[in-house]
């Protein structure tokens, strides 16, 4: 299966374009995938065969929509969000530009200077996507007046997750609306099971970080600096290491 172009934005870009704004705000568009139909004369290669036992006859399904995991999956939804500024956004052009930069994966992330500005370029959005049959849920702002006029069911309670965009997986990064700060979760890993520290399980700790905007160098440099010396001691890759760097 061909990949497609890589329509993503950059998530370091939007994160900065995003935080120029003081009314900002997200919103996620639900079931992304789902709701981009395939062309019937192709899907046909979605064919899946399955069972739930050895017991049952194979069965064979068609699915009809994007699905998730495939490669050309975030492509062909990205397509289809270009498709639809290019049908209907004149006629929602506060919507349209927002679309066209300030889409990740699924998550929008959306601000303006005024908060009358920033209640149209809302309303826009959910309009126009909702020409496309997409909904969008999850909303989140650092001011409430931006929320009073949703219902209940499509405010989030949660702290913002920013998603790889193959993966799905959260990143670490994580903002905060009813604080307007980011936060980010890196859990140690070394359990009380693993009471020594190898050259090994310390570069996997290194790699777990993702840290867009370097926010986090402080302490993360630190980090690279210690694993730096393990590479004067000649130690094998699951060798202890020497204490003084243990301690460290």
């Amino acid at each position: 299966m061909e990949r497609g172009p890589n329509l993503q934005q950059d998530l370091q870009a939007l994160i900065l374009r995003w935080r120029r704004f003081p009314f900002v705000y997200t919103a996620d568009i639900e079931t992304f995938y789902r709701e981009v139909r395939i062309q019937e004369q192709d899907q046909h290669l979605q064919r899946i065969l399955w069972r739930d036992s050895e017991e049952d006859k194979i069965k064979e399904y068609q699915p009809c929509t994007v699905t998730y995991g495939t490669k050309a999956a975030p492509f062909l939804a990205m397509r289809t969000i270009k498709q639809l500024i290019y049908d209907d956004g004149a006629q929602y052009p506060l919507a349209a530009e927002i679309l066209q930069s300030q889409l990740y994966v699924d998550d929008l992330l959306a601000g303006s200077y005024d908060l009358q500005q920033a209640k149209a370029t809302q309303q826009q959005l959910i309009d126009l996507l909702k020409q496309g049959g997409f909904n969008l849920r999850k909303w989140a702002s650092n001011d409430k007046r931006l929320l009073e006029d949703l219902k209940p069911d499509q405010i989030s309670q949660n702290m913002i997750d920013f998603k790889h965009t193959e993966t799905n997986k959260t990143l670490g990064v994580m903002w905060n609306p009813s604080t307007d700060q980011f936060t980010f979760h890196h859990p140690v890993e070394i359990t009380n099971e693993c009471t020594t520290i190898t050259k090994r399980s310390l570069l996997s700790q290194l790699s777990k970080r993702y840290d867009p905007l370097g926010w986090l160098s402080p302490a993360t440099i630190k980090a690279k600096l210690i694993f730096q010396q393990l590479w004067t001691t000649n130690l094998n890759w699951d060798d202890p290491v020497p204490q003084n760097v243990q301690k460290q």
